[in-house]
């Protein structure tokens, strides 16, 4: 039995939010909504998955073909180009796996990893250092005697 002012005690709090820290929708009652919601929740899932499969498969066929053009050199082409070709080759393939990885945290209930912050803003926007080292400030804002 649950209490008034919450759950009683021993029973499991329910939780208000979502895992992206939104409010939860109403609980829904017939059966023909819950098998709806069951069915988008699973495609959201196989959607993701596809997304995080296709990211790969790009990444890997970038990564192929940026060793076969590191290996097959034309033999006029500057090194600069070459590298530079390289560089952005792995650049991509680092955010293709930055974005797979950010896909599986969502399907395993983290939520999205790059999220905004909520909630108010810290007021104190000064850096925090110990006392004795040359960037420490005092709390009133007072400039450091060796900036002066």
């Amino acid at each position: 039995m649950e209490a008034r002012g919450g759950p009683a005690p021993g029973q499991p709090e329910l939780r208000s939010l979502d895992d992206e820290g939104l409010p939860l929708p109403p609980r829904v009652r017939s059966a023909v909504s819950r098998w709806l919601m069951r069915g988008l929740v699973f495609g959201e899932k196989v959607l993701f998955l596809a997304i995080a499969l296709a990211l790969l498969v790009i990444a890997f066929v970038v990564f192929v073909r940026g060793v076969r053009d590191l290996i097959m050199t034309p033999a006029g082409e500057p090194l600069a180009v070459t590298a530079i070709r390289a560089v952005n080759n792995v650049l991509f393939i680092v955010v293709m796996l930055e974005l797979v990885r950010t896909i599986v945290g969502r399907l395993e209930g983290g939520g999205f990893q790059l999220q905004l912050p909520s909630g108010p803003e810290p007021r104190e926007t000064a850096p925090r250092h110990r006392p004795g080292h040359p960037l420490w400030c005092r709390a009133s804002r007072q400039s450091p005697e060796w900036s002066k």
